[in-house]
């Protein structure tokens, strides 16, 4: 059982003021029986400002073979616009909520220290809420807006193996988030991302290294103000100091790449943190 309320209160807007609030209630249920599991789920939203929703999914997943596993799963979403996305400069209050239905099928294999994984999925959405181009918000800059029809068809790949003290690792995701009306990309969506990982035990220590890439993207619909691709390399080391202490470090971008996920708004640089961790031992 779920409830939402919120606020806004800005003197630029007209009202000044405004709120809303959201009653929601969820139920799940789950089977497990041999090689075969289910999992259903359904929820029912209540919005003030938009009235009755239910939504709800359903997966199923089989076991077979040493280490094998085939899943299915279907489901609709519903999501409505914050208020800032509706009442801020950006806003446009005639916003509508989002609606969508998704479908897919995964393939999993796992035996000793190996893994891989192979997930295809396709979904729909209507109206769907992106930042788009100046004109129907007061701000010159973008505006909050619904797309009317959208489709987004991928397919990740995934595997890890173990080959002596290195615990390599990595998933490449492939994705075509289009805009049906013009039949160009969503903004901001890069269609490939990719992601390598490795981490081993040095001396007590345990060293990650990660490597992200990912590819050109656009700032606007229409395919308009393109966004180089980029790729991030972290660092980090832990130490377990006792049965409830650790010590750890990261370095998040070590080779300082200056990239933009959003036109014109700056992201970090090289940034280093260091800490120490208490969690008691069960």
């Amino acid at each position: 059982i779920e409830r939402r309320e919120d606020h806004i209160d800005n003197t630029s807007l007209s009202p000044r003021r405004v709120q809303r609030s959201q009653n929601a209630l969820a139920l799940g249920y789950g089977l497990g029986t041999g090689a075969h599991a289910l999992q259903v789920n359904v929820r029912r939203d209540d919005d003030s400002d938009f009235g009755n929703k239910s939504t709800g999914n359903i997966g199923y997943a089989y076991k077979f073979g040493e280490g094998w596993r085939l899943s299915a799963s279907a489901g609709s979403a519903f999501r409505a616009p914050t208020l800032y996305q509706r009442f801020s400069v950006y806003g446009k209050p005639g916003l509508l909520p989002e609606q969508g239905r998704s479908h897919e099928l995964a393939l999993r294999y796992a035996q000793g220290g190996d893994e891989f994984s192979v997930t295809a999925y396709n979904s729909q959405y209507s109206n769907q809420i992106v930042f788009g181009a100046a004109g129907p918000c007061a701000s010159a800059f973008g505006c909050y807006v619904n797309v009317a029809k959208t489709k987004n068809q991928g397919l990740t790949l995934a595997a890890a193996t173990q080959v002596q003290a290195l615990r390599l690792a990595g998933s490449l995701d492939l994705q075509n988030p289009k805009d049906l009306g013009t039949n160009k990309l969503l903004a901001r969506r890069a269609r490939h991302t990719l992601k390598l990982n490795a981490d081993s035990q040095i001396a007590g220590f345990d060293v990650g290294a990660e490597v992200q890439r990912t590819g050109k993207r656009f700032d606007r619909a229409n395919e308009a103000v393109p966004l180089k691709a980029y790729t991030l390399l972290n660092l980090s080391v832990k130490k377990q100091l006792s049965a409830d202490w650790q010590w750890l470090a990261r370095v998040d971008n070590l080779n300082n790449r200056d990239y933009e996920t959003a036109k014109d708004y700056a992201t970090g640089g090289r940034q280093f943190y260091v800490g120490l961790r208490w969690q008691p031992a069960q």
